[in-house]
């Protein structure tokens, strides 16, 4: 039906997968950056 993307697909050869743990901590750190290192209330 069109849905899953061709061998040919720039998408299928480009695409990386990024591990949770590595996304938290670059939002950790640009949130530490924004709002400097205090504790949420």
């Amino acid at each position: 039906m069109g849905h899953a993307p061709s061998g040919a697909d720039m998408s299928a050869l480009y695409r990386e997968r990024i591990d949770d743990d590595r996304l938290l901590a670059v939002t950790e750190f640009v949130r530490r950056w924004l709002f400097g290192n205090e504790e949420t209330k």
